[in-house]
């Protein structure tokens, strides 16, 4: 994953670094991502490529964006015939629909010669549709969720994955020649985010590491610390790490505590580099400032990663 973005100033007084996957269309990831797929020996040759394709039917449009998809793919590759099976799924969270889900991506696999899917839209097959993609050695493209883990069949595409977002740190920490950082995490200022877990964190912290990205110091803080308590517990970067990686919460509201901390310290943004991650993608990013102006200040020189579908 690359960046689409680049650094900016906004409004004067913060950078924001924003990464993108595709277009997103009512929730969707548009699906024209299947011509990263097509290794074709030949343009001159016909090729036909089988896809499993798993939607949610209680998404908006879902059928008119892979069908845009699918002509973005023939605009790419004119010789290739995309004989694909769309599987609506039905509700998710009971045995027999999660089951039919499955039985389906089996099922065309064997039937149907299906060598690539897209899926699943369940959660509870995500697991499964992962080891039964290794054992048949068929290709999955995942658009569900974040795997912390390396898959040999899976290809992540899923823009807030610890991989792509982890690789999104390194590209901006290397570009300006950042090579240790202290990073500050608050894991339960994620209770509402399914993805965001320790195992999730450790997968980004692995990618840095094997990126030569030194965390010198990982400081960890409680959801409702005040400025006052966080600024003790934060001068154990005073002797570590000027660059600071703050995984805090998905708003830019769960940082102000922090960066009000910083102050107290009167450590000024000249000095240290606060790097607010906002690992869950936003349609519309809230902007403190815009309801309370006086905040800007503490955002003053403050890069802010969010990714974008």
């Amino acid at each position: 994953m690359h960046p689409s973005g680049i650094v900016h100033e906004t409004e004067n007084f913060y950078s924001f670094v924003s990464f993108s996957a595709g277009r997103r269309h009512d929730g969707v990831i548009l699906f024209f991502i299947l011509f990263i797929l097509l290794e074709i020996p030949s343009k001159t040759s016909a090729t036909d490529v089988p896809v499993s394709l798993f939607i949610d039917p209680t998404i908006q449009n879902a059928d008119s964006i892979f069908n845009q998809a699918k002509e973005e793919v023939l605009q790419f590759a004119p010789n290739v015939t995309l004989q694909n099976v769309v599987y609506q799924s039905p509700q998710c969270g009971n045995t027999e629909t999660d089951t039919k889900e499955i039985f389906t991506y089996f099922q065309n696999y064997h039937s149907q010669n299906h060598r690539i899917t897209m899926g699943p839209v369940c959660s509870a097959n995500f697991l499964r549709f992962a080891n039964l993609s290794a054992e048949i050695q068929a290709l999955q493209i995942n658009i569900l969720k974040g795997y912390p883990y390396e898959h040999p069949t899976m290809i992540d595409m899923v823009t807030r994955s610890p991989q792509n977002l982890g690789e999104n740190l390194v590209t901006i920490l290397k570009e300006f020649e950042w090579a240790q950082v202290g990073a500050v995490l608050c894991e339960e200022c994620y209770s509402d985010d399914q993805l965001a877990s320790e195992t999730y964190f450790d997968a980004i912290g692995r990618v840095l590491e094997t990126n030569n990205i030194a965390v010198r110091e990982l400081l960890k803080v409680k959801r409702g610390d005040n400025s006052q308590n966080i600024s003790q517990s934060i001068k154990v970067f005073e002797s570590s790490a000027r660059v600071l990686l703050l995984f805090l919460g998905n708003s830019l509201n769960d940082y102000s505590q922090f960066l009000t901390a910083m102050r107290l310290n009167n450590y000024t943004t000249d000095e240290y580099t606060p790097v607010i991650i906002l690992s869950k993608s936003s349609l519309e990013l809230s902007f403190p400032w815009q309801n309370d102006p006086s905040t800007a200040d503490l955002f003053d020189k403050t890069f802010i990663v969010s990714s974008e579908y």
